[in-house]
């Protein structure tokens, strides 16, 4: 259990050191502060990129990999795939 003593040294400690007790308030404000606003942004911008998708008139889409027709192994793009030709998403 917390003393009578320890109290009120805390509170005279933070009586005599007014500039560092304000600047920790202030760093825990902006902190806090912070971190809602970073998950009011993420929250944000998960309801728009839903809107987004439910405005494209499907319930659900599904992108599956597959290998064209046309590749071989041996062409390479820059970041060393195989087969640089472009992907073609179709909707099942």
């Amino acid at each position: 259990m917390i003393s009578v003593e320890t109290i009120v040294g805390a509170l005279t400690s933070l009586g005599r050191h007014k500039l560092r007790s304000f600047l920790t308030m202030l760093g825990m404000i902006f902190g806090v502060g912070a971190v809602i606003a970073m998950l009011s942004i993420g929250a944000g911008a998960e309801s728009e990129s839903l809107r987004v998708i439910e405005s494209f008139g499907i319930s659900s889409s599904r992108l599956k990999n597959s290998k064209p027709k046309n590749c071989v192994r041996s062409e390479l793009n820059r970041s060393g795939s195989a087969c640089a030709t472009s992907k073609r998403f179709k909707r099942s």
